[in-house]
């Protein structure tokens, strides 16, 4: 698996199936060789100074839609869990990151927020190769806390819903 630097992920597969190889997508029968690309969807550009744990995990895309900023990453190999899904830890910690900065976009202040709580459901698989959606909801930003959720998609069909508590400096 290969990600240029215009957000093209390139998927190659290749008959040594070799797991140390980062280019191997999956094994493949008899040295049969395909290359699949995926492109970043239109109107998202990374995201800049994500931080660098983000960095390492991502890239994160974003874009705007209407008037909220939209997150987006493209699910890769090397986000697998053991069964072949998306690692719940991985779409968590997009959820986190989508939410808390769409707490301190709506926060008039423009202040940090942490995390308190995260409540995470996990409504279907994320897959390899998927395109997956962060839209976040600020529902209220007070002075020390706020409250906001998000919905993880992909093609439309929700697969991650959450709700976080942030706290605020005061």
């Amino acid at each position: 698996m290969v990600l240029s630097s215009n957000g093209t992920l390139s998927l190659l597969l290749r008959g040594s199936g070799a797991r140390d190889d980062p280019q191997v997508f999956s094994s493949a029968a008899d040295g049969y060789t395909a290359a699949v690309t995926v492109a970043t969807p239109p109107g998202y550009s990374p995201y800049p100074d994500a931080g660098d744990f983000l960095d390492w995990v991502g890239p994160v895309h974003s874009r705007i839609d209407d008037d909220r900023r939209v997150f987006g990453l493209r699910i890769e190999e090397r986000h697998r869990n053991r069964a072949g899904a998306a690692q719940g830890g991985l779409l968590a910690t997009l959820v986190d990151f989508a939410l808390g900065r769409a707490v301190q976009a709506d926060d008039d202040d423009g202040r940090s927020p942490t995390t308190v709580s995260l409540t995470t459901d996990f409504l279907g698989a994320v897959h390899v190769g998927d395109w997956v959606e962060a839209r976040t909801r600020v529902e209220r930003v007070g002075g020390i806390l706020a409250f906001a959720d998000c919905s993880l998609s992909v093609d439309g069909n929700e697969r991650v819903r959450a709700r976080g508590v942030f706290s605020l400096p005061g």
